[in-house]
Protein backbone atom coordinates (compact mmCIF):
# COMPACT_ATOMS: atom_id res chain seq x y z
CA UNK A 1 0.00 0.00 0.00
CA UNK A 2 1.56 3.47 -1.13
CA UNK A 3 1.91 6.77 1.18
CA UNK A 4 -0.94 8.36 -0.99
CA UNK A 5 -3.26 5.65 -0.27
CA UNK A 6 -2.92 5.02 3.35
CA UNK A 7 -3.35 9.36 3.91
CA UNK A 8 -6.62 8.89 1.23
CA UNK A 9 -7.92 5.93 3.87
CA UNK A 10 -7.47 8.37 6.57
CA UNK A 11 -9.38 11.04 4.95
CA UNK A 12 -11.97 8.82 4.10
CA UNK A 13 -11.64 7.48 7.78
CA UNK A 14 -12.27 10.99 9.12
CA UNK A 15 -15.28 11.37 6.59
CA UNK A 16 -16.90 8.68 7.83
CA UNK A 17 -16.19 9.30 11.91
CA UNK A 18 -17.60 13.32 10.92
CA UNK A 19 -20.33 12.15 8.61
CA UNK A 20 -18.89 14.26 5.69
CA UNK A 21 -19.23 11.78 3.01
CA UNK A 22 -16.67 12.13 0.06
CA UNK A 23 -18.02 12.20 -3.45
CA UNK A 24 -16.30 9.97 -5.42
CA UNK A 25 -17.42 10.82 -8.34
CA UNK A 26 -16.09 13.92 -8.27
CA UNK A 27 -12.67 13.19 -7.66
CA UNK A 28 -9.79 12.08 -9.96
CA UNK A 29 -6.40 11.02 -9.99
CA UNK A 30 -4.17 13.40 -12.07
CA UNK A 31 -0.23 12.15 -12.50
CA UNK A 32 2.09 14.97 -12.57
CA UNK A 33 5.57 14.17 -14.63
CA UNK A 34 7.11 11.11 -16.25
CA UNK A 35 5.75 8.46 -13.81
CA UNK A 36 3.98 5.67 -14.71
CA UNK A 37 1.35 5.30 -12.46
CA UNK A 38 -1.81 3.62 -15.01
CA UNK A 39 -1.49 0.43 -13.34
CA UNK A 40 -1.81 2.02 -9.81
CA UNK A 41 -5.72 2.06 -8.42
CA UNK A 42 -6.46 4.36 -5.85
CA UNK A 43 -9.44 3.98 -3.84
CA UNK A 44 -11.60 5.98 -1.63
CA UNK A 45 -13.54 3.61 0.86
CA UNK A 46 -13.74 0.87 -1.58
CA UNK A 47 -14.67 3.26 -4.61
CA UNK A 48 -11.55 3.34 -7.32
CA UNK A 49 -11.00 7.09 -8.36
CA UNK A 50 -10.87 7.89 -12.13
CA UNK A 51 -7.25 8.32 -13.56
CA UNK A 52 -7.71 11.94 -15.95
CA UNK A 53 -5.34 13.23 -18.12
CA UNK A 54 -6.10 16.99 -17.40
CA UNK A 55 -8.22 18.41 -14.33
CA UNK A 56 -10.50 21.78 -13.84
CA UNK A 57 -10.08 22.49 -10.29
CA UNK A 58 -11.50 25.72 -9.07
CA UNK A 59 -12.35 26.52 -12.87
CA UNK A 60 -8.93 26.27 -14.24
CA UNK A 61 -8.07 23.19 -16.10
CA UNK A 62 -4.74 22.07 -15.82
CA UNK A 63 -3.10 19.31 -17.80
CA UNK A 64 -0.35 16.41 -16.66
CA UNK A 65 2.10 18.40 -17.96
CA UNK A 66 1.05 21.47 -16.39
CA UNK A 67 0.13 23.35 -19.26
CA UNK A 68 -3.05 25.83 -19.30
CA UNK A 69 -3.87 25.05 -23.48
CA UNK A 70 -7.11 23.66 -23.07
CA UNK A 71 -8.23 26.30 -20.00
CA UNK A 72 -7.00 28.91 -22.58
CA UNK A 73 -8.64 27.31 -25.81
CA UNK A 74 -11.85 27.07 -23.89
CA UNK A 75 -11.77 30.86 -22.96
CA UNK A 76 -11.04 32.14 -26.16
CA UNK A 77 -13.70 29.68 -27.43
CA UNK A 78 -16.12 31.58 -25.26
CA UNK A 79 -14.73 35.22 -25.76
CA UNK A 80 -15.08 34.19 -29.65
CA UNK A 81 -18.97 33.01 -29.12
CA UNK A 82 -19.89 36.01 -27.00
CA UNK A 83 -18.02 38.67 -29.53
CA UNK A 84 -20.05 36.70 -32.72
CA UNK A 85 -23.26 36.88 -30.99
CA UNK A 86 -22.81 41.30 -30.15
CA UNK A 87 -21.84 41.61 -33.95
CA UNK A 88 -25.28 39.42 -34.38
CA UNK A 89 -27.72 40.63 -32.26
CA UNK A 90 -26.60 44.27 -31.69
CA UNK A 91 -28.26 46.27 -34.74
CA UNK A 92 -26.29 49.48 -33.65
CA UNK A 93 -22.49 49.65 -35.13
CA UNK A 94 -21.80 52.71 -33.11
CA UNK A 95 -18.18 52.57 -31.44
CA UNK A 96 -19.12 53.41 -28.36
CA UNK A 97 -21.90 50.71 -27.99
CA UNK A 98 -19.96 47.99 -29.28
CA UNK A 99 -16.76 49.29 -26.89
CA UNK A 100 -19.33 48.87 -24.10
CA UNK A 101 -21.23 45.43 -25.09
CA UNK A 102 -17.51 44.14 -25.33
CA UNK A 103 -16.47 45.18 -22.02
CA UNK A 104 -19.83 43.94 -20.38
CA UNK A 105 -19.78 40.64 -22.12
CA UNK A 106 -16.17 39.49 -23.91
CA UNK A 107 -14.00 41.23 -21.69
CA UNK A 108 -15.16 39.79 -18.30
CA UNK A 109 -14.92 36.27 -19.48
CA UNK A 110 -11.18 36.73 -20.86
CA UNK A 111 -9.92 38.15 -17.48
CA UNK A 112 -11.64 35.17 -15.52
CA UNK A 113 -8.39 33.30 -13.59
CA UNK A 114 -5.65 35.65 -15.29
CA UNK A 115 -4.00 36.05 -11.90
CA UNK A 116 -4.15 32.42 -11.03
CA UNK A 117 -2.05 31.48 -14.94
CA UNK A 118 0.85 34.26 -14.46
Amino acid sequence: MTSLQKALDKVYDWSVAHQLPISVRKCSCIVLGNVDTSNTVYNIGKQPIDHVIEVRDLGIIVDSSLKFTSHINSIVAKANGRAALIRKCFVSRNPDVMIRAFKVYVARVCCICVVALL
